[in-house]
Order: structure tokens, then C-alpha cells, then sequence
């Protein structure tokens, strides 16, 4: 069950609010009009009327926006390797994936200088997402704050969204809804429908491809298999069992084996925006495999501004002042168009890293 804005206000550290029991308070008091008579509503009205309940209200409807945006699944974890950056210029991604060997040294002999944290050619970079959700002066004189009741939970779920979708964009090209597997991403794409036999020979490609550097082949530990949810349960039954039973002819004799799972290592990713993007003839059938976020050789990079993590709300504070002097309420709106706002901003970035030995699948064949 959902939290309620005063279940994730409780719940929330002091030090997230520094006013915590200012925010509460004015958290209630949205609440009471919500879900109250006329009293209540006019209480609110009159709230909004002063300097500092706009603000606290957007304390708590940020709180609240954060919950939702840590309560949606993220997609992207298994697949990306995380890049902090401290701006919006774009970067390089160093190579700190590989192994390095110590040399020897002679008595009284220097160290010899090493440099595991070459830049490689893969640039990325970060940028802003949002949206903007206005009050108009004549909702808010008509009583009616129905429509905030669930805002900052849009906002939250809307900044998760995001960051699964600029991950995943780059498995599909074209439109949301009507995307093809990005053959310039993946090393190969088929048309083999998901199976035991054609998810063994995915990994068996993905690990006998040669790794970014030529000095090694791509570790294929923990790969992740990609699936839209409707492949889920058959992912899962693919992955999950520990031995398979294998038959062979041997001598025009038909020999049976139990064997251990190859495929038991694999971690299967369902994901909601896979399947969002993809066209309605694949995403019942499409799926890839590609090589795990933790591994030496990443696919793609989810980058993000540090000290930026999640979703950030602001309300807008631009009513100017009466001819005659003196300040304008927030509830009287905007100077430009007579709207109280409340804008939710993301900071992300995604691109592809590593691709060697990443295979994809239409599973129409």
C-alpha cells in the first residue's frame, strides 16, 4: 500500500528537514482541506496567504516526491556502471575496470609509475529533465486542491521513469512504442526466440568476445538477460532451475546426463521501460544480454550530478508587489500568468560503454 504524505513525513530524518514540525503542520493542514468541509478549504486558502506555508508544503511534498521515486524499481542498476560528475561538460570514462600486475623492483631501484585510469574514447555527460505543475488562481479560489493530492508522487515516479528510460533508449531506437533493438548498441541481433539453447549460445558469444582492451575476452560473470515482463516468467523458469538433463548419442546409444544449469549465473532483468519502448510486435518476444554493470566491461554508463542524486522540487516565488507597496500573497499567483507552481528537476545521463559481446534477439524466428 502506498504511503500517505504524514507515513513518509514520520518516517523522514530530522535532518532532512531542518523545520520538521513546521512541515508536518502545514502537510496537515493540506491534508485536512483535502479531505474536509469548507472550514478546512478556507483554512488552506488563508495559509497560502502567508510568506512561509508555500515553502513548507513544498518541503513536504518533496519528501514525499523522493519516496516515490525510491519506491520505483530501477531498472538500470544491473546494466549500468554509475558515473558521478560534477558538471555538465562532457567526460570521459577512465578505465578503472581492468586488472593491473606488479612489476619487479630491484634493490634501491624506483617504482615504476603505472596508469590504471586512462581515459578511454567513451564520452558521456549529464543533463536536466523536468516538468513544471501550475495552481491556477482559479482552481485555487474555487476551493478545489484535489488535484495536488497525488503531485509529488508524479514527480517523484516521473524522475525514476526518466532515469530508466535514458538507460534503456539506448537498447531502442525510434519512437516510445514503437522501437526497433538498437543494432548499433549490440554486437549481434537475431531473431532466436528465448530458450535454454538460444540463452546458452547468447552467453557463449558474449563470453568468447574480446574484451575492450584485446587483452582478454569479456567477463560474462552475472550477465544480465533483459527481458520486457511479459518474458519474465519464462526467464525465470530458464534461469532458476540449478541442473538441466541433457541427452546424447553416443555409439547409436541415447545417453541422459544431469548436468548443472550454465545459465543459473544469469541475472534476469524485467523491465517495464523495455517493453514501453519497444513496437507492440516485440515486446512480447524481443530480449538481450548483456554483460553486468559490475563487471570489467559495463555496457552502458548511467551518469548523475553529485549532490544531485534524486528528484528536486521548487516552488515558484515571482508575484511581484502592489502599485501602491507591499507583497503580493503566493495564493494571488504569478506575476506573468497568475499561477502558483511547483517544478520537480532530474539531473542523468546514459550512453553505452563497453559493447563487445552484447547480443539482442527480435525472438520472432
Amino acid at each position: 500500500m502506498a504511503k500517505t504524505m504524514k507515513d513518509v513525513l514520520e518516517s523522514a530524518p530530522a535532518a532532512s528537514t531542518p523545520n520538521k514540525k513546521a512541515v508536518q503542520e502545514a502537510a496537515r493542514l493540506f491534508n485536512q482541506a483535502l479531505n474536509g468541509g469548507p472550514t478546512h478549504k478556507a483554512m488552506l486558502q488563508e495559509a497560502f496567504s502567508t510568506s512561509d506555508f508555500p515553502t513548507l508544503l513544498g518541503s513536504a511534498f518533496e519528501i514525499q516526491a523522493r519516496a516515490a521515486y525510491r519506491a520505483v524499481s530501477d531498472e538500470t542498476t544491473a546494466i549500468t556502471t554509475r558515473q558521478g560528475v560534477n558538471d555538465f561538460r562532457v567526460q570521459r570514462l577512465r578505465d578503472i575496470f581492468g586488472e593491473t600486475y606488479f612489476e619487479d623492483v630491484a634493490e634501491g631501484e624506483e617504482y615504476k609509475t603505472d596508469n590504471p585510469f586512462a581515459e578511454t574514447q567513451i564520452e558521456f555527460r549529464v543533463g536536466k529533465t523536468g516538468r513544471v505543475y501550475p495552481i491556477t488562481w482559479e482552481l485555487f479560489l474555487s476551493g478545489d486542491f484535489s488535484s495536488l493530492a497525488d503531485f509529488p508522487g508524479l514527480l517523484g515516479r516521473g524522475a525514476a521513469n526518466t532515469r530508466n528510460r535514458k538507460v534503456y533508449e539506448n537498447l531502442v531506437t525510434g519512437q516510445p512504442g514503437a522501437g526497433e533493438l538498437n543494432g548499433e548498441l549490440f554486437s549481434e541481433v537475431s531473431d532466436l526466440a528465448l530458450s535454454h539453447t538460444n540463452l546458452r549460445a547468447a552467453l557463449d558469444h558474449l563470453s568468447h568476445a574480446e574484451n575492450h582492451r584485446g587483452d582478454d575476452l569479456v567477463d560474462s560473470t552475472n550477465a544480465v538477460l533483459v527481458v520486457p515482463p511479459t518474458l519474465e516468467r519464462t526467464a525465470q523458469e530458464i534461469v532458476g532451475v540449478s541442473t538441466i538433463r541433457e541427452t546424447t548419442t553416443e555409439g547409436g546409444t541415447e545417453i541422459q546426463r544431469e548436468l548443472s544449469n550454465p545459465l543459473a549465473g544469469v541475472t534476469v532483468q524485467a523491465s517495464r521501460e523495455f517493453g514501453r519502448l519497444l513496437s507492440p510486435e516485440l515486446r512480447t518476444s524481443a530480449w538481450a544480454l548483456l554483460p553486468n554493470g559490475a563487471s570489467e566491461n559495463p555496457a552502458l554508463v548511467h551518469a548523475y550530478l553529485n549532490g544531485h542524486p534524486d528528484v528536486d522540487l521548487r516552488v515558484q516565488n515571482n508575484q511581484g508587489n502592489r502599485i501602491g507597496g507591499g507583497e503580493v500573497g503566493f495564493e494571488e499567483g504569478s506575476f506573468d500568468n497568475d499561477t502558483l507552481a511547483y517544478r520537480g528537476r532530474y539531473v542523468i545521463g546514459a550512453a553505452p560503454a563497453f559493447t563487445q559481446g552484447t547480443f539482442a534477439s527480435t525472438g520472432q524466428g
